[in-house]
């Protein structure tokens, strides 16, 4: 990257809502802060009321893919424990179909578990966490917590060992558990009251002085912005107009034509290093 690219990068990112701004409840932010391992397990230790074994396995971004056709599924950060795994999403934009996406999430979650062959026994207890910047159900509760249960007078719950909880971050007041609570609110406003919120600050900080992290968010945001221009939305979750896929490589194109590397631009789109280079070679071919 030249110096007049690398000046007009530093100019957008200071025009948006800037890198130095960045909060917890990013999506970007929040990826790279519960990549380490004690703050992430902590974490769901504390919003689920659970033990967790060392996390030994976390990968944010976590692309899964059940068939080739198949609509496929990006979760913000995918954790695992010997016994449990984890999905962890932080949602700032209010739609109606998360409880479906929820589903959909625990469908790719017991694809990716379960090796051909394998008795279902071995499918692991399986915990899917919302945290959200609106109310995802309307009920105005800060917890949603699903259960299963029978119908025709049976009282038992039917335990299959899959867990769904939803936070509603604003609504952090009425939350009765402090440590809980705390957790939301930094959440929804950026305050830490207490030592676990003051180390996820800490982590916010760290993150903040990460040069490479700053410039993969750079970059991100200011191809989203020059797309934007052209009239492409990039499809990611929702898959609007492209689609996840295409987007991502529409994506890549751009980045290849700033001049990153192949393996760059793989690790920032989540797109195989196979892919890349064939988009790389169809757009030398055009040029």
């Amino acid at each position: 990257m030249n110096k007049a690219q690398e000046r007009k990068d530093v100019s957008f990112v200071k025009g948006s809502a800037g890198w130095e701004g960045l909060g917890l409840s990013n999506d970007f932010m929040f990826c790279r802060v519960m990549s380490k391992e004690s703050v992430c397990r902590q974490f769901i230790e504390r919003l689920l009321h659970i033990r967790v074994g060392r996390l030994k396995y976390i990968e944010p971004q976590k692309d899964i893919r059940i068939t080739g056709d198949a609509r496929g599924v990006r979760f913000d950060v995918y954790a695992a424990d010997e016994e449990k795994v984890f999905d962890i999403e932080m949602q700032t934009a209010k739609n109606g179909e998360l409880a479906r996406r929820a589903r959909y999430y625990q469908a790719a979650m017991d694809a990716d578990t379960l090796k051909g062959g394998e008795s279902f026994r071995r499918l692991k207890e399986s915990w899917i966490l919302f945290l959200c910047l609106f109310d995802p159900f309307g009920g105005g509760q800060a917890k949603y917590s699903v259960r299963q249960v029978f119908e025709g007078g049976y009282e038992g719950e039917y335990q299959d060992g899959t867990h769904r909880v939803f936070y509603n971050c604003m609504a952090y007041k009425k939350e009765s558990d402090e440590g809980v609570r705390n957790i939301l609110k930094y959440l929804a406003e950026g305050r830490a009251e207490d030592t676990f919120t003051g180390r996820l600050e800490e982590e916010v900080q760290k993150a903040r002085k990460n040069m490479c992290w700053r410039r993969e968010y750079m970059t991100l945001e200011m191809i989203k912005e020059d797309e934007r221009l052209a009239g492409i939305a990039i499809g990611r979750d929702e898959g609007i107009i492209l689609g996840e896929q295409r987007g991502r490589e529409q994506t890549a194109l751009s980045m290849l034509a700033r001049g990153f590397s192949v393996q760059d631009t793989a690790d920032i789109t989540g797109l195989s290093v196979e892919r890349v280079r064939q988009l790389a070679g169809e757009r030398t071919a055009e040029h």
